[in-house]
């Protein structure tokens, strides 16, 4: 239910923007979120209040690149749990436009040799493994079925893919992500303003959870409605946000 929460600000976060008008939807935040209130915008705070009450926890609203609802504390960093799943396809994307992957269906193998050995009972399936199908839950690692043949929600490949994209394909080591990959590479871009980490528990927690507070989440969010350009830089492909 925390994770629920927290991350609830998705729900009445992405159906308003989409229908911005494009005038509207060239207003991007810079050291803070421009303010204005639900009614400035078209909206009716009173549902909202509802709406915050209901769900509890911490969440932001924003129309046309303006911060226009919020409660709780949504300047707070949290664990996002399942949440991080985007930001690992961002950096996935991202690393074959920069030429640092050939494409989606490059085997994971390749840059972990020891998956070409496993499950030889099975055929060795898992030297099959592509980004893609670490991406999609379709790995199949550490079940029976061949990649791609189904869908398995798997904690265990998605270890795997963050471990194997950062310091395999970015070629950083795992203590480095914020300073070498999340920061400089997003969001400093995006001008977040409560630091977000992979390192959602702390120096000595395990790389690869998420810690962002809701209002910096949804600059993420931004950049994706925004066809991927932040303030007149690409910073993903249009094509690929799509």
């Amino acid at each position: 239910m925390l994770i629920l929460r927290f991350v609830l600000f998705l729900i009445v976060f992405l159906p308003f923007p989409f229908m911005a008008t494009a005038e509207t939807s060239r207003v991007f935040p810079g050291e803070d979120w421009e303010a204005a209130s639900p009614e400035e915008v078209g909206l009716d705070s009173a549902p909202l209040d509802r709406i915050a009450e209901y769900l509890g926890g911490e969440g932001c609203l924003i129309r046309h690149g303006k911060l226009v609802f919020g409660w709780g504390d949504y300047t707070q960093r949290r664990d996002v749990a399942s949440a991080v799943k985007p930001w690992f396809t961002h950096f996935l994307l991202s690393a074959i436009e920069k030429g640092l992957l050939p494409s989606l269906d490059t085997p994971i193998s390749d840059f972990v040799p020891c998956l070409k050995d496993l499950n030889p009972s099975l055929g060795r399936k898992d030297r099959l493994i592509t980004f893609r199908h670490m991406d999609t839950q379709t790995s199949c690692y550490g079940v029976a079925e061949k990649p791609g043949t189904a869908f398995d929600y798997n904690d265990f490949q998605m270890a795997l893919f963050f471990d194997t994209l950062m310091t395999k394909v970015y070629r950083v080591p795992l203590e480095s992500v914020d300073d070498q990959v999340l920061h400089p590479l997003l969001t400093d871009i995006l001008k977040c303003q409560d630091n977000p980490t992979f390192y959602a528990f702390g120096p000595n927690g395990r790389a690869g959870r998420l810690g962002v507070s809701p209002r910096d989440f949804a600059r993420f969010g931004w950049l994706y409605l925004n066809g991927g350009q932040w303030n007149g830089k690409q910073i993903i492909s249009e094509e690929n946000v799509h």
